[in-house]
């Protein structure tokens, strides 16, 4: 399980090559705005052709608006609120967009959480291996045949109480009529 083969590694490739591009062109000295847009227009087109879901860190990077990177002191501005919760703003300098993210201190995002990730199997084997969560890296085989067989346990345990109190039931009858 070393060398786990990525799908559509060279469109991930292409996409993190357009994504570092967009980002130096923005950060050279001419500040070449235009083609900065260009080449996230192209990765946010080649992306959605091909399927792939951004990474929601790269999402927050990318104005919604005019498709601008947004780079701090470069592109963007960010300011941190603290009304009814603490949230960070982040405004687009080029279109004026802006973009609020919660900054609480217990908030954890829904990719962060293991309860949002999809399991990958592969041969009837999770590939994801022991991750956090409700299934602990195993397959919906698994955890179902899991679940039966304690449900069939707790069933014979069932049973076997309810013989237990019927041959007491019938020791006692028994008992009070030979006296």
């Amino acid at each position: 399980m070393g060398n786990l083969k990525i799908p559509q590694e060279d469109i991930h490739k292409r996409l993190s090559f357009l994504y570092q591009a967009a980002y130096q062109t923005l950060k050279s000295k001419n500040n070449n705005a235009g083609l900065c847009r260009y080449y996230i227009n192209t990765l946010k087109l080649i992306a959605r052709k091909n399927c792939i879901a951004l990474h929601p860190n790269i999402k927050r990077t990318i104005c919604k608006r005019c498709n601008m990177l947004l780079v701090p002191g470069l592109s963007s501005l960010i300011r941190l609120k603290h009304k009814r919760q603490k949230m960070s703003t982040i405004t687009c300098t080029e279109c004026g967009t802006v973009k609020l993210y919660v900054n609480a201190q217990g908030h954890i995002p829904n990719i962060d959480k293991p309860e949002s990730w999809l399991d990958v199997v592969k041969d009837g084997v999770s590939v994801m291996g022991n991750r956090k969560g409700n299934n602990q890296g195993k397959t919906k085989q698994q955890t179902k045949s899991k679940q039966d067989s304690e449900t069939k346990q707790q069933t014979e345990n069932k049973q076997e109480t309810q013989d237990k109190q019927h041959a007491l039931t019938e020791y006692v009858a028994s008992a009070l009529q030979g006296t």
